[in-house]
């Protein structure tokens, strides 16, 4: 009897135990103690290799697990750090999104086509670890797994564009600037005096010279 009070007022302690949340680390370690003390009181990576970063060595700080959360703190701090704000609006950004993400596929297709060309199999590389007794382990190459993320990306962002109606808000833009360009050249010819006949084929010849810059078609005037 006296054994089973002893186990109930052990669950209730246990029960009424504070349960602190996970939370990032930051100039301290996020290491959650086992009492009801909070959050581990060393600075960020104390008696690690990456001090001022992450876990001490008490809460797993050292471990090989930890090295790419290491690496991801940084990076973070990196951005936090190193970017600002630029100003622009919704529409330039998808677009400008976009054709980031097709430079980075070209390249990534490059880097990947080699690997196939050099005989390293495009999507394989290995072995990985297998160090005191473990086995080695075969992991996807790291530009075959970021190659596939981008294309993803690619078809999520080429749909917002769609939905958003970038295509169509170019051609406007382009139209509107062919049309502003026309305007400034047949003003100037005015002022030339040229014969107003030869002023009317200006929007054709506009239209003729924006397609060659921009790759196209020329249009004849």
């Amino acid at each position: 009897m006296a054994g089973a009070i002893s186990s109930q007022k052990g669950k209730a302690g246990k029960a009424k135990r504070h349960r602190y949340p996970f939370k990032e680390p930051d100039a301290k370690c996020n290491g959650r103690k086992t009492s009801d003390r909070g959050y581990c009181k060393q600075k960020a990576g104390h008696n690690t290799w990456h001090p001022g970063v992450g876990r001490c060595s008490r809460h797993g700080g050292c471990s090989p697990k930890y090295t790419a959360e290491v690496f991801r703190l940084r990076a973070e701090q990196e951005v936090k750090r190193y970017t600002f704000k630029v100003k622009t609006d919704p529409h330039s950004a998808l677009l400008e999104e976009l054709e980031r993400t097709v430079g980075v596929i070209q390249f990534l297709e490059t880097k990947v086509n080699l690997l196939e060309h050099e005989g390293k199999g495009a999507n394989m590389v290995g072995p990985v670890g297998g160090g005191q007794g473990g086995f080695p382990e075969y992991k996807p190459n790291v530009y075959w797994v970021m190659l596939q993320s981008e294309r993803k990306h690619l078809e999520d962002i080429a749909g917002s564009c769609i939905k958003a109606g970038i295509e169509e808000r170019r051609v406007q833009l382009a139209e509107r600037q062919g049309e502003a360009i026309a305007a400034v050249l047949k003003g100037v010819l005015e002022e030339l005096k040229i014969p107003d006949k030869d002023s009317e084929k200006v929007p054709g010849l506009v239209r003729k010279h924006l397609s060659l810059i921009q790759g196209g078609k020329a249009e004849a005037a």
